[in-house]
């Protein structure tokens, strides 16, 4: 691997595929921005909870997000790209009506194990789908259409309880949203393929068992385990730090978070521009470094009220770390190739919602006692996520 421009396709998808790619990751962004906010607007309410009760509906769309993920390179294998994204789009865009209408938080949580499960799937699949075909600026550019939903669907909440309409309302847009990419993917089914032409052809697949038999694949499951972590504990647990342990107020607190996911959805659409001038592994070492530096700016002690010096590590953490996820996918198509890329990915993608899941519940019982300590643990995993990055630079894929 010479440049991260070397990891783009000889036979790239059609335009028109990517297009409904990245609408596809707008869409499926859109339930993970609106989850939170929607309880705190009327579904809480409305099914007479606890704040703490959304931990249910959270921990089932987790679990199911890590299970499809895991099995998406089997289902691309047993079903086909195309058809497997139909099946995953109809099961997701019903189960979001099912929010909608639903009368009761039990069948809410069996909903949102559907929804986990087929958000968990597009997930995977699409990451194989771009590590396939595109090289690292447009599977930035994927994720970025990611952050850009998860950010929209609050705003298109807040319009709708403007308009008159409630949390249901939304959820219902968002399903018929869902019938819109499901046309999409009607009309495309057959043109989405794993493989570009020529490329793996005559290759079997492996089983996932081989795949998981490479020494490299643990590292990357690994990795992927920690980025998850590194990602999401500075913005579930940075609004408290301010809060708790700097003297900033709630809405305040909470702008600042705002500002983490702004400038990572920002940083991935600049990278996409910035990646073919750079060696991939030159590149993800300096992001990584980068985001040990923005997370050591966040945990110096505040010298001014505002405390401007940690707002600004807070930025520079969620900039630098912003490629990583795209960077490391397509490494991973580049070092095992058509045979285990795509089960070694769908592997990674599910260690990185364990991860997004598991880290960050741990760093809350820290936060819990000493808020000042989130951004020590995210150098802590800044670090560890740095140190795998260079033992896999140093491993045999055979190994």
């Amino acid at each position: 691997m010479t440049t991260a421009s070397a990891v783009q396709r000889a036979n790239p998808a059609p335009l028109y595929l990517v297009i409904i790619a990245y609408l596809g990751f707008i869409i499926i962004g859109m339930p993970i921005g609106l989850r939170g906010v929607a309880w705190e607007s009327g579904a809480r309410a409305d099914f007479a909870q606890p704040v703490g009760a959304l931990g249910a509906l959270i921990l089932a769309n987790t679990i199911s997000y890590f299970l499809s993920s895991a099995l998406a390179s089997r289902l691309i294998q047993r079903f086909g790209l195309g058809n497997a994204m139909l099946g995953s789009f109809i099961l997701t865009g019903l189960a979001l009506l099912g929010y909608a209408l639903s009368p009761a938080w039990a069948l809410m949580i069996v909903l949102g194990v559907v929804v986990g499960f087929g958000l968990g799937f597009v997930d995977a699949a699409m990451n194989v789908y771009f590590a396939a075909h595109h090289g690292p600026r447009l599977m930035n550019w994927l994720h970025a259409c990611f952050g850009i939903g998860s950010a929209v669907a609050p705003l298109l909440l807040n319009y709708i309880l403007a308009q008159g309409g409630t949390w249901r309302t939304t959820y219902t847009v968002i399903a018929a949203l869902y019938a819109v990419l499901l046309l999409l993917i009607i009309v495309t089914r057959n043109q989405w393929t794993v493989n570009p032409a020529g490329e793996g052809d005559g290759v079997k697949p492996a089983s996932g068992r081989a795949t998981l038999a490479l020494v490299i694949v643990w590292i990357g499951i690994v990795t992927f385990f920690v980025y998850g972590g590194v990602e999401i504990v500075p913005s579930d647990w940075g609004a408290r730090l301010f809060t708790a342990a700097r003297g900033i107020d709630q809405t305040e607190a909470n702008n600042r978070i705002s500002l983490y996911w702004f400038f990572f959805t920002i940083g991935r659409i600049a990278f996409g521009f910035i990646v073919p001038y750079f060696k991939a592994a030159t590149l993800m070492r300096l992001c990584m470094i980068g985001t040990i530096i923005g997370a050591a700016l966040l945990a110096v002690p505040p010298s001014d009220p505002t405390n401007t010096l940690g707002v600004i590590g807070l930025v520079i953490g969620a900039f630098s770390m912003s490629p990583l996820f795209a960077l490391l996918v397509t490494a991973t198509q580049e070092k095992l190739g058509p045979a285990h890329a795509p089960n070694a990915i769908s592997f990674q993608v599910a260690a990185a919602s364990a991860g997004i899941g598991i880290l960050p519940a741990l760093t809350g019982l820290i936060a819990e006692q000493t808020p000042s300590a989130v951004p020590i643990v995210w150098i802590v995993l800044g670090v560890i996520l740095l140190g795998l990055f260079e033992v896999s630079q140093r491993v045999n894929v055979k190994g």
